[in-house]
């Protein structure tokens, strides 16, 4: 993914992390966490080093920014894993919700996963931050807890940054990477965003990013991380819950976020919400913010991906010049800016023959644009 600089250039992500860890580094996901991808390698030291030569090894091939390994690293799944030492899919639950859509009907991208239970996640939302304050590993099966996890997958990333950029003599920064409740359930709703009931409501799908984002922004490298890259984003419900997050949280009004959008097609959300009314009402919630602001997508097929960033693109300056939207006027972003980001990310993707095209455009506060 290439992304479009506040003063011109382009700064760019690096690549599937899976994929890095199993071709080049001799790592099989399938065992023993497999419901936990990436993140179960922050289980044990010898997981982290491979995340850490990951890094560096994405920054070696030029890329300016490296994601941290905790997109779908929250405490359910970690927790599950810590408590029976046995693998994440002994937890899981075998079939979808009757009636409810298949994640590989909804998206043919969606791969298939284990699911992890939605009542574990339920239980964690409410009882998240006394489930973390542990120090030890005792009656977790010699596991580490899983606040003390999430905080390394931040610090590994930060710190492989660092090492990278003293070493390359140019910056590299590492982002916080934030999956979709999906993510954690494990059963490839993040590719359609059917949600269980139970964590369907606004206040339930931001309790639950506001309280992991608490574990993941005590990390003792956090201040240090360029941002927080909330990814592949399904259900509307839930970005509008992140939104709304990112632009009322004093930790993270002024720290640099994202928002990336998983869409069934070119007008559509994953979970079938049209994209231009709700590009405008995310538009409308992350004009209050004070630093920098991307909006995008991700993990959708190229030849759609232009059109999702002109959706997006034209709800930006539809918010920016409604008489009524005042707070947009922080909003620093043209129509040509945006452009000129989304299809230099088409064109990078077409050249590396990507699988998919990840590009954003950018609604950056003026205060900030000129040190995005």
């Amino acid at each position: 993914m290439k992304l479009q600089r506040g003063g011109g250039g382009t700064l760019i992500l690096d690549g599937g992390l899976s994929t890095q860890l199993e071709r080049h580094h001799g790592v099989d996901l399938a065992h023993p966490n497999p419901g936990l991808w990436t993140a179960g390698l922050l289980l044990t030291p010898e997981g982290r080093e491979h995340l850490r030569a990951a890094h560096l090894a994405f920054a070696c091939a030029g890329a300016d920014i490296v994601l941290s390994a905790t997109y779908q690293a929250v405490p359910a799944g970690l927790l599950s894993a810590s408590w029976v030492g046995e693998p994440a899919a002994a937890a899981v639950t075998p079939a979808p919700t009757a009636g409810a859509t298949s994640a590989a009907a909804a998206n043919p991208a969606a791969p298939d996963i284990p699911a992890i239970s939605a009542s574990a996640v339920a239980t964690t939302v409410e009882g998240l931050t006394e489930r973390t304050r542990g120090t030890g590993s005792a009656g977790f099966g010699g596991a580490e807890l899983p606040a003390e996890a999430l905080r390394a997958g931040v610090d590994i990333a930060v710190r492989a940054a660092r090492e990278a950029s003293d070493e390359l003599g140019r910056s590299v920064e590492a982002w916080v990477s934030v999956g979709p409740l999906g993510a954690a359930l494990a059963n490839g709703s993040e590719y359609s965003g059917e949600y269980p009931p139970e964590l369907r409501a606004e206040d339930a799908l931001r309790s639950f990013h506001s309280q992991r984002l608490k574990v993941l922004m005590s990390a003792d490298e956090a201040t240090h991380a360029g941002g927080f890259a909330f990814e592949t984003i399904p259900n509307a419900v839930e970005a509008r819950a992140i939104s709304r997050l990112i632009a009322s949280d004093p930790q993270l009004v002024e720290r640099k976020c994202w928002l990336s959008l998983q869409c069934r097609d070119a007008c559509t959300l994953a979970d079938g919400t049209p994209l231009a009314p709700l590009g405008q009402e995310l538009c409308a919630a992350l004009s209050r913010r004070t630093a920098f602001t991307g909006l995008g997508t991700n993990c959708v097929p190229p030849d759609i991906a232009e059109r999702i960033i002109s959706t997006l693109v034209a709800a930006v300056v539809a918010q920016r010049t409604a008489p009524a939207a005042a707070a947009a006027a922080a909003v620093d972003v043209t129509a040509a800016t945006a452009a000129t980001a989304a299809a230099a990310a088409i064109a990078a993707a077409a050249a590396a023959a990507a699988t998919f095209a990840c590009v954003a455009a950018f609604a950056a506060a003026a205060a900030a644009s000129a040190s995005a």
